[in-house]
């Protein structure tokens, strides 16, 4: 490693102790709800029913390919996919 980057860290692990020394000890609590949770949560949905849209149409060629596929999941997987908006 260079001299100047242990240099650059000796000089950071110096900050930061004089930092922990000074400050009080303070515990990370978890955001109460709010806004902020409630959109994550609402993108945390939209990726994965991104992922499920795409995923989705190659179920009927993997349920074809089984002989142990009952009709119902046949039946249900096609009609999943029918309900699915047509690729832009």
């Amino acid at each position: 490693m260079p001299a100047a980057a242990v240099e650059y860290g000796r000089h950071h692990a110096a900050a930061l102790r004089e930092y922990a020394v000074r400050m009080d000890f303070v515990a990370w609590t978890a955001a109460l709800g709010g806004p902020s949770r409630e959109l994550r949560a609402i993108g945390r949905r939209i990726a994965a029913l991104t992922v499920e849209k795409d995923r989705e149409p190659q179920s009927p060629h993997a349920a074809g390919a089984s002989a142990d596929t009952p009709a119902v999941v046949a039946n249900d997987v096609a009609v999943n996919v029918r309900h699915l908006p047509a690729a832009h």
